[in-house]
This record gives structure tokens, C-alpha cells and sequence, in this order.
């Protein structure tokens, strides 16, 4: 299929023939007939020319390959080169409906290009033929040809994958976040984790008597370690796009087994259309990427579906392993949380937002973390204004630099990414922690 038009200089070029042909016939210039009837029969030429030129174009021009077809997640950059065979002794353009090239344009004889795709957001991205276009000879006519390439894309949602490694860390845990084991942590506490013989250097107090009488030998018992080692994560879960939610998500979900991976404490603020859904002070770091992993699969039918059409069979039990546990919900007042969460031993408090819903509780938690010289630090990894109309991505701006302002002066970190709040965190906390 093809579409042929003048372009502006084609259209400039057609007036002036048009005005020397009417000049020729009011004042019977024969001069100005004969150039005004040259200058349209060498467009009509042009046109003739560029049409076979098009015709022949797709016996002309190979791309290799042929096809592509790949599964990734929204926010990867899919890269692939492509080699382009040009017979056709011009020159022009390829573009593709989705992703571009390095190099879009096109010469006689092979040239090798780099195709790069990065969706924003998660959907399933096909087309069968790409588009050439075409420039005639001093540019008075434009085109543009449809050439044979087939490409299909599977995008995932951001939290797809985060979900795949939150399993896959699970899974080398033996799932026991799913409520079979409570912490992995033994040191001081009050929850009893364990026995053992003991060894110099032990603590009289931590004595089994009983169990060192019945083996006639010294039994001491360990305890789950307190939250020392610990972190609170808030998670604001309120989005303006589609974009944003299966950003904000992956990250929230990515933050919790992050910290579940260097086992600390992990305690979890859910808020939800300004109040707090649930609330957990301390959880073993796998019950709490399991508590995040339910969070996130509840609220999104969608990604859950899709996550479980990509597991291999023998993992499938083991994500209902995960759904079917226990979650901790309830209602919970704000000011009572606070004063719970700096009563506790937190090294630090990361608050993950999209800055969409009202701010007074993130203001409200900043300025008590202040008080409490608690660390806190904002996780802002959401963009909504690049999926808005200019003005009001203008209004939102506004709204982010205003805000982070205000937590810049009361001494919470700003980040936009996972690293960076851990960066941000500082020194300061791995000394609490340690």
C-alpha cells in the first residue's frame, strides 16, 4: 500500500506553473505556455517516476530478520540489530510504529541499524509492516510504502517481574513466610527461636535447666532477635495512571525483599484513600515480602492472573501457598501508629508515595520522625506528569517541588529510586543497626 502527495515545495512549484499557464492564456505568452506545460508534464514525470520506484520497493529492500517476537517488563529497553539490503538506487526513510532506529535512513547497498523499544507501560505490541517513505527527486513529491516486517511484543507489568523474584526468594526460603517460621535472627529478645548446647561465654540466665537436667548437660535457648536490625516501610497506595500503579507497586514489593534479603525486621504501614488499612510492627523479612507480594496481587486481579499464566506448573502451588496465608488488615488511627513507630527501636522509616494523595500524613510522620531523630526518607519513584496534558503536568510539578521543599526542611531524604533511598539512608542508620 501506498500514498503519494505533493510535498510544500511540490505544491510551490505546481502554483508557479499554474500562474505562468493562466498569464499564457491572457496575454497568448507562448513563452509562458510552453514553460508552465514543461514544468506540469515534468511533476507528472516525477509522480510516474516515484510510483514505480514504490512498486518495486519491496522486492528492492530486505530486512533481517524478518520478524520479532519477545516477553519482557514495562520499563526494559529491548535492543536488537537489524540488517537493512537496499537495491533501490535512492534514498528513504523506515519507521516503525513503535520503538525507533538509530539510523532511519537508508542507502543503496547493506547497513546494519540498532531497533530499541522501552514501553511505559504493560500490553501486548504487534505490527505486521513497517512504513518507508520516500522523497522524489528535488523534493516535489513524498511517499510513503509498507514493507513486510512482523513484530510481537509481550509486555509485562513492572510488578510481574517484581513478583517472579519475590517467589523465586521465597522459594529458596522454603516459602516460610507463608507463616511457618517466624525469624531466622537469633540474639537477644523474648521470643523463643531455639536450643543448644552450651558454649563458654553464655549467659547463665539463658540456661534451660530443665532440657541440661534431662540430657545432663547444659542446654542453653536462643531467642528471636528484637528489632534492632529493623526498618519501617510505609507504602501510600494511590496512583493517578496506570503507569505509575505498576511502578509504584514493583517498587514497594522490590523495597521489601531488598531488606527481607539482608534479613532485617521489617515492619509494614499499608495506607490506602488517606487512612491506614494495615499496620504490622515487626515481621520476620520473609513473612514480609510474603504480606507485600499478597498486598500487591490482591489489589491487581489483572497482574495476578498474568503471573500465574507465566509460572511452570510446579511453581503454581506455591504462589497459593502464599495467597492463601494470613494477612494483617484493619483500620488504624494515624496518631497511634506514630506513637508506635517511635517508641520502637527503627533505624530508619522509607515512605513510598506517588505524592497523589493529600500529604498530611507523610508531612505529619516527617515531622514526628524529626522530633524522634529518626532517619526518614521519601521513595518517590512515580512520574505522573509525563501522562497528563501539559498544564495540569505543569500543576503537578509544582505540587512535587513544593512538597519535597517542605520535607527537604524537615530533614527527610528525597528519592526517586531504590538505591538512592538506600544511599540516602546514610551511615547514620547502618550505625543503629549494627
Amino acid at each position: 500500500m501506498s500514498n503519494t502527495q505533493l510535498s510544500v515545495n511540490g505544491r510551490k512549484a505546481a502554483l508557479i506553473c499554474g500562474v505562468a499557464l493562466f498569464l499564457g492564456v491572457l496575454f497568448l505568452d507562448w513563452l509562458l505556455l510552453v514553460l508552465s506545460v514543461t514544468g506540469f508534464g515534468y511533476l507528472v514525470y516525477m509522480r510516474y517516476s516515484l510510483g514505480r520506484d514504490l512498486d518495486r520497493l519491496g522486492a528492492l529492500v530486505i530486512i533481517t530478520p524478518g520478524s520479532l517476537e519477545s516477553s519482557f517488563t514495562a520499563g526494559e529497553k529491548y535492543t536488537v540489530e537489524l540488517a537493512v539490503d537496499s537495491k533501490y538506487q535512492g534514498v528513504f526513510k523506515l519507521v516503525f510504529p513503535y520503538g525507533e532506529l538509530d539510523n532511519d535512513t537508508v542507502f543503496l547497498g547493506v547497513r546494519s541499524t540498532i531497533y530499541s523499544f522501552q514501553p511505559s507501560l504493560a500490553a501486548n505490541y504487534g505490527f505486521d509492516e513497517v512504513e518507508a517513505r520516500l522523497v522524489s527527486e528535488y523534493g516535489f513529491f513524498e511517499s510513503t510504502a509498507s514493507l513486510p516486517f512482523k513484530v510481537t511484543f509481550n509486555v509485562y507489568p513492572r510488578v510481574i517481574s517484581a513478583a517472579l523474584d519475590a517467589l523465586s526468594y521465597l522459594e529458596g526460603r522454603g516459602i516460610q513466610g507463608a507463616g511457618e517460621q517466624i525469624s531466622a535472627l537469633k540474639g537477644r529478645g523474648y521470643e523463643y527461636a531455639d536450643s543448644r548446647e552450651y558454649v563458654p561465654g553464655d549467659s547463665l540466665k539463658m540456661v534451660n535447666w530443665k532440657a541440661s537436667a534431662r540430657l545432663n548437660k547444659l542446654i542453653v535457648k536462643e531467642y528471636f532477635m528484637e528489632s534492632t536490625w529493623a526498618i519501617h516501610i510505609l507504602y501510600e497506595n494511590m496512583v493517578s495512571d496506570p503507569v505509575s500503579s505498576d511502578v509504584l507497586s514493583a517498587c514497594f514489593l522490590r523495597t521489601v525483599q531488598s531488606f527481607a534479603e539482608m534479613s532485617w525486621v521489617i515492619g509494614l504501614t499499608i495506607i490506602e484513600k488517606g487512612a491506614v488499612s494495615s499496620h504490622t510492627v515487626q515481621l520476620h523479612p520473609d513473612r514480609a515480602v510474603t504480606s507485600a507480594l499478597q498486598l500487591v496481587l490482591m489489589n491487581d486481579v489483572q497482574a495476578f492472573q498474568q503471573l500465574y499464566e507465566v509460572l511452570a506448573p510446579a511453581y503454581r502451588p506455591r504462589l497459593d501457598l502464599v495467597m492463601d496465608g494470613k494477612r494483617d488488615e484493619g483500620r488504624y488511627k494515624m496518631d497511634i501508629i506514630k506513637e508506635e513507630l517511635f517508641r520502637s527501636a527503627y533505624g530508619g522509616l522509607l515512605y513510598i508515595t506517588s505524592l497523589i494523595d493529600d500529604p498530611v500524613n507523610l508531612l505529619e510522620v516527617s515531622y514526628s520522625a524529626r522530633l524522634s531523630g529518626t532517619r526518614m526518607v521519601a521513595l518517590e519513584p512515580c512520574r505522573p506528569w509525563l501522562y497528563t496534558s501539559l498544564e495540569e503536568a505543569y500543576r503537578i510539578w509544582q505540587r512535587y517541588d513544593k512538597l519535597n521543599r517542605s520535607l527537604a526542611r524537615s530533614g527527610v531524604g528525597v528519592a526517586v529510586s531504590l538505591e538512592e533511598a538506600q544511599d540516602k539512608m546514610g551511615e547514620r542508620v547502618q550505625a543503629v543497626w549494627a
